[in-house]
């Protein structure tokens, strides 16, 4: 799986882009980067619309969980997932119902500005 990674100081948002084949660590990578980079509580745009194989939903559960491990005081930022029509838009519901249960400002965009646009509502930097 590729990734990308890129920090938007001035308006608090990170941009992780994935593309390929599913790899669960390769998502993990780019969290430990987010918290590395003490953007935890940055909007971030997650963008999987060139993902080939999607993940399951075993693997939406098991990502749910390590970040729920990963230790940090600051609070969690929005999360807006960028997907593509059909079983990507699927698997994208299964995971917001899995944030929603616990309590994550979550939304699923097809455009790039509506996410974008709408995090920027969320941390009031419109």
């Amino acid at each position: 799986m590729q990734t990308a990674f890129a920090l938007d100081d001035a308006r608090l948002i990170a941009r992780m882009t994935v593309s390929g084949t599913y790899v669960h660590e390769g998502v993990v990578a780019l969290l430990e980067r987010l918290q590395a980079e003490r953007a935890w509580g940055y909007g971030v745009l997650f963008d999987m619309r060139t993902l080939d194989v999607q993940p399951t939903s075993a693997d939406l559960a098991r990502v749910t969980e390590t970040i729920a491990g990963m230790s940090t005081e600051e609070k969690r930022g929005p999360l807006a997932l960028l997907v593509r029509e059909g079983e990507q838009y699927a698997r994208a519901c299964a995971y917001w119902a899995l944030g929603k249960n616990r309590g994550r400002d979550i939304d699923i965009f097809r455009h790039p500005d509506e996410a974008e646009e709408w995090l920027r509502e969320q941390l009031g930097t419109s």
